[in-house]
């Protein structure tokens, strides 16, 4: 499943020779300390934050995932790829490690982090028929 269709429709000149180059970040539910820590690792790797979700969002970070923006790309937005803001930060880790000794890291790192759709669900299953398996 590819997490980053809108991502994916950018070209090359728009991406420049940074990790995120072209790729338009939002967030939701984050702190004002978080925001501003979200928006210079973004930054450094060449991302742009802003504050509204808008057509040109390609990445929502997430603090909460009980707000009308997650809800609303949840249901609407399946080119918008949800992120928590500790998964960003470990991107970086990961892209400041590759800027110094690794293999280049790209877009599709994001991949690594796919979002938990079944968190905090709770599935009840009954009259199963021919389940070997009792657990």
């Amino acid at each position: 499943m590819e997490l980053l269709k809108g991502v994916a429709g950018l070209n090359e000149s728009s991406r420049s020779n940074t990790l995120f180059g072209g790729v338009t970040f939002t967030t939701t539910d984050l702190s004002s300390k978080e925001k501003a820590q979200v928006a210079s690792v973004v930054a450094v790797m060449g991302g742009n934050v802003k504050n509204d979700l808008t057509a040109d969002t390609n990445v929502l970070i997430v603090g909460n995932i009980n707000t009308a923006k997650s809800k609303y790309c949840l249901k609407n937005r399946t080119d918008v790829t949800l992120l928590y803001p500790d998964d960003l930060f470990d991107i970086y880790k990961r892209f400041q490690h590759s800027k110094s000794s690794g293999p280049k890291l790209t877009i599709q790192v994001l991949d690594d982090y796919p979002w938990p759709i079944f968190n905090s669900c709770l599935f009840c299953l009954s009259r199963l028929r021919e389940v070997g398996n009792p657990c």
